[in-house]
């Protein structure tokens, strides 16, 4: 390869790297900062209300809601390691679990973790421990019966707290 395409290669590649990082600006949506950033200046003040608006609703415990099922579930990572799973209603509320079967699949690629679930009075609480490895994947199916298609959930679980929500990441209802 001839010096030219090389500078045109590395040129092409760091562009392309700092096009992905840019567009942010230094403040969070909501700040209260003085000026606007669509031509209505002084239009909106912070100073009368508060937002409170989330992008997703929080789990009854602080955990993940995951709604592709019915009844809804949160996955909640406990103190001791154990993931929870609790089923919630239309409310929010929780409710017992009946014939939900869950599993999950954890840890490194090369050395996965199989977790299952049984019934701990109101929710279902995983047999094994999670390995402590922040930011794994999680691969969950839940069943909402024995004969029902299962629901696969996919995400990582990122145990550190969210600056916006104060949740754990993996449980994070902001949006960012």
């Amino acid at each position: 390869m001839n010096t030219k395409k090389i500078y045109a290669t590395i040129l092409l590649t760091a562009s392309l790297f700092f096009a992905a990082c840019g567009g942010h600006d230094d403040h969070t949506e909501h700040e209260d900062h003085g000026h606007s950033h669509d031509g209505t200046e002084g239009a909106h003040s912070h100073d009368d209300h508060q937002h409170t608006e989330f992008a997703k609703d929080p789990g009854p415990n602080g955990g993940r809601l995951i709604t592709s099922l019915d009844p809804a579930v949160e996955f909640l990572l406990r103190d001791d390691r154990h993931a929870q799973l609790t089923f919630v209603d239309a409310d929010g509320k929780a409710i017992a679990p009946s014939k939900q079967i869950a599993t999950a699949v954890t840890g490194d690629r090369m050395s996965p973790v199989n977790i299952t679930f049984a019934s701990d009075g109101s929710a279902l609480v995983s047999e094994q421990a999670l390995p402590d490895t922040e930011g794994q994947p999680i691969i969950l199916t839940i069943q909402s019966s024995p004969e029902a298609s299962p629901v696969i959930e996919r995400f990582n679980l990122k145990t550190y707290k969210c600056s916006g929500c104060g949740l754990a990441e993996y449980a994070c209802i902001c949006g960012h």
